[in-house]
């Protein structure tokens, strides 16, 4: 399994009326034929972005936990995706809303190893259950 971590930074987006984006944490865990991505949402801007305004950088909170399999799966919720960042192609993705929160509050007590340890775990569950079975 490949990781890799992607930060989105934030920008101004005022000109077109879409007001701030804050930066956002990206972990990307790929295998051959599948992938999972959890995305966090921070408060960090870039420096000088909202002048006379001070705040602590302290908010982290989960956008979403993203499972990607390269056909159908068992689990009734999910999307197609033409071209997935991610893969190689579609994809079909299953959403996991109950993890998130868990997920950033491992990231915040023990870091991206903690977050690899836990993606793998949920991704190894997710793919037993949910990847799409080849004919024999």
């Amino acid at each position: 399994m490949t990781q890799e971590i992607q930060i989105h930074p934030g920008k101004d987006d005022r000109a077109t009326n879409n007001g701030f984006h804050c930066a956002e944490l990206l972990f990307i865990l790929r295998d051959n034929d599948s992938a999972v991505t959890f995305a966090c949402l921070t408060d960090w801007l870039p420096a000088g972005m909202v002048s006379g305004i001070v705040r602590p950088s302290t908010y982290i909170k989960p956008l979403d936990l993203t499972f990607h399999f390269p056909s159908r799966t068992l689990t009734a919720e999910q999307s197609q995706r033409d071209a997935c960042p991610y893969m190689e192609g579609a994809c079909h993705s299953i959403v996991d809303r109950k993890n998130g929160d868990r997920l950033v509050s491992v990231l915040l007590a023990e870091g991206s190893a903690g977050v690899w340890r836990e993606l793998s775990k949920l991704f190894t569950e997710e793919a037993r259950i949910n990847r799409p079975r080849r004919p024999l």
